[in-house]
C-alpha cells in the first residue's frame, strides 16, 4: 500500500523549549496485490491527523521529541 497524502500543520503558541503542533491530512492511496500471475489494484481515501513536540536547539533547527498520527485508508472492495 501507498499513500500520498497533503495538508496543513498548525503550530501552537509554545515556549522558547517546545513548540507544539497539529496537522490533518488528506489524500489518497493505492493497493496492490497479486497472486500467482493474478494482479489487482485499488485507490482510495487517505487521512490523517496527529501532532507532535519540536524542541528547538538553534535559530534554523529543532529536534521532533515526540509526533503521533492516526492513519485512516478507506478501500471500496476490501472486505475483511
Amino acid at each position: 500500500m501507498y499513500t500520498y497524502i497533503f495538508g496543513p500543520r498548525i503550530t501552537l503558541s509554545g515556549s522558547r523549549r517546545m513548540i507544539p503542533f497539529v496537522q490533518i491530512l488528506l489524500g489518497g492511496g493505492r493497493l496492490n496485490a497479486s497472486s500467482t500471475g493474478v494482479k489487482a489494484g485499488e485507490n482510495g481515501f487517505v487521512m490523517a491527523t496527529g501532532g507532535g513536540l519540536d524542541v528547538p536547539f538553534h535559530r534554523h533547527f529543532a529536534v521532533r521529541v515526540v509526533q503521533a498520527e492516526y492513519l485512516l485508508t478507506r478501500f471500496n472492495s476490501v472486505h475483511g
